[in-house]
């Protein structure tokens, strides 16, 4: 199954958006949320 995001108008750069997004990627969600809680925003 393929997933796509869309986010426009967010207040973060992409680079920064892309180091958070290229850690969750290919891992099972309650992972994924774990490393997404503990990321400076």
């Amino acid at each position: 199954m393929e997933v796509k995001a869309l986010a426009k108008y967010i207040r973060i750069s992409p680079q920064k958006c892309r180091l958070v997004a290229d850690q969750v990627r290919r891992q099972p969600v309650a992972r994924a949320l774990e490393v997404a809680s503990v990321q400076p925003a």
